[in-house]
């Protein structure tokens, strides 16, 4: 692929690749100014949302009602991370503070559809659920089966303790904080 300069003068695919590199690196660095990367503690992207670079850990606590718009907004930002990310990152979503569950099996289905194939020829990744309800569980394990024999190895944890072990972080990473 050959690419023209605003002089209307073709460049090498060399250029093309410097190119390439320069947008990914403004792209990071507009990651590290909106503080989409984080230091060793997480940094707080949005509401109940962390990352830890350390840990190539992503976090996400939902709370209250959990519906198909909170639901596509953190895919949104999870498909940005995983754009930007130089190496596989793994999940742990606690829905252990969700009062309600606002999600049809149609939604659960598509997006763990969805997510199955956003992940085909990656590198494997562990995406861990704490769920302290029985709806919870429904949605999880709906979730699992879909992605199963695929990049995302799903696992549902009733302990956080678990979780963190599967996950080989430490469970205060799992925690929310005070």
């Amino acid at each position: 692929m050959r690419l023209r300069s605003n002089t209307g003068r073709a460049q090498s695919g060399v250029t093309s690749d410097v190119m390439k590199e320069s947008i990914a690196i403004q792209n990071r660095e507009a990651a590290v100014r909106a503080g989409l990367v984080a230091d060793s503690k997480g940094t707080e992207i949005g509401p109940n949302i962390q990352f830890y670079e350390d840990l190539h850990l992503f976090v996400w606590r939902p709370r209250g009602i959990l519906d198909e718009a909170a639901v596509n907004k953190v895919l949104v930002y999870l498909l940005k991370r995983e754009a930007m990310a130089a190496k596989p990152f793994n999940r742990f979503c606690d829905l252990s503070a969700v009062e309600s569950f606002h999600l049809t099996f149609k939604f659960v289905f598509h997006v763990a559809l969805h997510r199955r194939l956003s992940q085909a020829g990656r590198e494997p990744v562990k995406s861990a659920f704490y769920v302290t309800h029985p709806e919870a569980a429904q949605i999880v394990k709906i979730h699992a089966l879909m992605t199963d024999n695929s990049p995302l190895d799903v696992e549902m944890f009733e302990e956080r303790e678990a979780a963190a072990k599967w996950l080989g972080v430490p469970v205060e990473s799992l925690m929310a904080r005070a």
